[in-house]
C-alpha cells in the first residue's frame, strides 16, 4: 500500500505497452472460452467479472486487459456489480493449493487497476470554462448557472488543501505518515465542538453560523475527508447563493458524501433520475462537478479495503451503481433570503 510506484512500474503494471484493440487469435480464443459476450452479462457484471469468476489464467487475464487498453481496464476493474462486488471480489475461493495460488496471482494483477487514482489531484482546481463548454449545447441556462456556482464553491474548498487519508493519493504515504494523518483527522473531529466563535463572521442564519464554526476547525487543522469537504462546500454554496437548494448527500451501502445543488423540491431523494435537469453534483473531495443526471457514470464511492494475499490496505474509489447503492440527504441548508458577501 505504502510504496509509491515509479512511472515505469505503473506503465508495466497497467500494460500500457500492449496490443490494445487488436483481435488476435489469443483474444478470440479467450472470448470464446469464457463467453465474453453481452448476452452473457447479468446483474451489473462486466466481462472482467465473468473472466475472473471463471478462473482464467494470469496470462489470459493480462492478454484481455492489454487488449482493451489501460483506461477501459481501470474502468472495468472499478465497476461494481448489482451485488456490490468488484471483479477482484468475485475470484472464487479454492480448496486446493493450485486454486488458491491462482486466486492470489489474479488478485495481484488486478490491484493496480482497482486502486488506480483517477481523481483530480487534490491541489488542482476545476477549469470552469472548460466545464461550461462541455455543457453549453444543452441550452439549459439554469443548469449552466448551477454548474458555475458548484465550480466556484468547489474551487474555494480545494484551495484550503485539506489532507485526506481516504483519498487514493494517500496510498503513496508511508505507514507512519498515514497513521499520523488518521490521528490528526480523528483529533480534529473530536475537538470540533470546542472551536471559539470570537473571530467568526456573524452569518444571517443560525444553521449557517454553526456550520461555519464546525468547518473552521477542519480548515485551521488543514485536514479532512469527504465529510469535511462536503460540509465546507455546503457552506460556500450557500454563501455564494442565498436561494439555491443545497444539500449534503450520503451513499448508503458505501462511504461517501457530496453536495447537490438545485434539486427539484418534489423529487425523490433516493432516485437521482427525478432530481431535474438543473440539479448538479459538486464533489470537492473528488474534484468533480457534473449534472446529477450523469451520476451513474461520473460519481464515485469510497472504501478502505484489503485484498487477498496482502496484509496492507488501500484507499479505493470505484463507480457508483444505482442498483446497489442507496442515496439519502444528511443535511440541507435552508435559503437565507438575502445576498451574502464572502469574507
Amino acid at each position: 500500500m505504502f510504496r509509491k510506484k515509479s512511472s515505469h512500474d505503473r506503465k508495466n503494471a497497467l500494460g500500457v505497452h500492449s496490443i490494445a484493440g487488436k483481435k488476435t487469435p489469443v483474444i478470440q480464443k479467450i472470448k470464446q472460452r469464457f463467453g465474453l459476450f453481452k448476452d452473457k452479462l447479468h446483474n451489473g457484471n462486466t466481462k472482467l467479472h465473468l473472466l475472473v469468476e471463471n478462473l482464467c489464467s494470469v496470462s489470459e487475464l493480462n492478454a484481455y486487459l492489454s487488449h482493451i487498453g489501460e483506461q477501459r481496464a481501470i474502468a472495468a476493474a472499478k465497476a461494481l456489480n448489482d451485488a456490490g462486488s468488484l471483479p477482484v471480489d468475485v475470484i472464487p475461493e479454492s480448496a486446493d493449493a493450485k486454486g488458491r495460488k491462482r486466486k492470489l496471482k489474479l488478485t495481484a494483477e488486478l490491484i493496480p487497476y482497482t486502486t488506480a487514482d483517477t481523481l483530480l489531484p487534490m491541489d488542482r482546481l476545476i477549469d470552469v470554462n472548460e466545464l461550461l463548454r462541455e455543457y453549453k449545447t444543452s441550452g439549459n441556462k439554469k443548469l449552466m448557472e448551477n454548474l458555475a456556482l458548484a465550480c466556484e464553491a468547489v474551487n474555494i474548498v480545494r484551495k484550503f488543501k485539506l489532507r485526506s487519508y481516504t483519498h487514493p493519493s494517500a496510498n503513496s504515504l508511508s505507514k507512519a505518515e498515514f497513521n499520523k494523518l488518521c490521528a490528526l483527522i480523528g483529533d480534529m473531529r473530536f475537538g470540533s465542538h470546542v472551536v471559539a466563535t470570537g473571530t467568526s463572521p456573524v452569518l444571517p442564519h443560525p444553521d449557517l453560523q454553526k456550520l461555519h464554526i464546525k468547518n473552521k476547525h477542519a480548515i485551521t487543522k488543514g485536514v479532512g475527508n469527504c465529510d469535511e469537504y462536503a460540509s465546507i462546500t455546503l457552506e460556500y454554496v450557500r454563501r455564494l447563493d442565498s436561494y439555491v437548494r443545497a444539500e449534503i448527500f450520503n451513499i448508503k451501502n458505501g462511504d461517501h458524501a457530496f453536495v447537490v445543488v438545485g434539486r427539484n423540491l418534489n423529487s425523490d431523494e433516493k432516485d437521482f433520475k427525478t432530481w431535474g435537469d438543473e440539479a448538479v453534483v459538486c464533489d470537492a473531495w473528488a474534484g468533480s462537478v457534473f449534472p446529477a443526471s450523469e451520476m451513474s457514470v461520473k460519481l464515485g464511492d469510497y472504501k478502505w479495503r484489503g485484498f487477498a494475499g496482502r496484509s496492507d490496505k488501500f484507499s479505493t474509489v470505484f463507480h457508483f451503481n444505482p442498483k446497489y447503492h442507496r442515496l439519502s440527504v444528511s443535511k440541507e441548508l435552508p435559503p437565507i433570503g438575502k445576498k451574502l458577501v464572502i469574507k
